[in-house]
């Protein structure tokens, strides 16, 4: 009983030790990132001038660790030239399947396909059901593995187990998916000035 006390006591003064050492690091870490980004921006739009054919390969190549969408030179000079536009970079990149860029009136549109609140819901619900039939069903064996390995034995448990391994993947995906909808929303209704 004292090992175990004295044992618990430690891991707490560990943890109350580590965790402000933790958030210091973070800190620190996202401060680098934004001073980095601050840098990336500023040589993005030295290098685009006033237009973004000149050196279209060259941006498509520095834009590439921001967004892997490839934009087209008009994109690229209206993120770089609008104010508070190149915060969302990264973000319309991730949701390039939703979302498309209005220039005229500085903000974020659906795409053609996505325009209709009733596709977009019809997307999200095929979605939805997708990721709870991936998830229950590979969850399912992760629960009675115990009950499958007793019943059919160890090959097939093991094989049930790495499918069910790979279905929680596929679940994580696709709610990985479903967010981008909601991002995409999110940023469609961003104020760009």
């Amino acid at each position: 009983m004292p090992i175990e006390l004295i044992s618990s006591f430690l891991a707490l003064i560990i943890s109350g030790v580590t965790i402000p050492f933790l958030i210091s690091r973070i800190r620190m870490t996202s401060i680098k990132y934004h001073t980095l980004n601050l840098e990336h921006y500023e040589k993005l739009r030295q290098l685009c001038g006033k237009d973004a054919n000149e050196n279209l390969s060259t941006l498509l190549v520095a834009l590439n660790c921001v967004t892997k969408r490839a934009l087209e030179p008009k994109f690229i000079e209206w993120f770089l030239y609008t104010p508070g536009a190149y915060c969302h970079i990264k973000k319309f990149g991730m949701c390039k399947k939703y979302l498309s860029i209005d220039i005229e009136s500085n903000k974020f549109i659906w795409n053609t396909k996505y325009v209709e609140r009733k596709n977009r819901w019809k997307t999200q619900i095929s979605i939805f059901l997708l990721y709870t039939f991936c998830g229950t069903l590979g969850i399912s064996p992760l629960i009675a593995y115990e009950l499958l390995l007793k019943q059919l034995g160890l090959i097939p448990a093991m094989f049930a187990f790495v499918g069910s391994i790979l279905l929680l993947i596929l679940a994580a995906g696709l709610l990985f998916s479903l967010t981008l909808m909601d991002d995409a929303a999110r940023l469609i209704k961003t104020e760009i000035n």
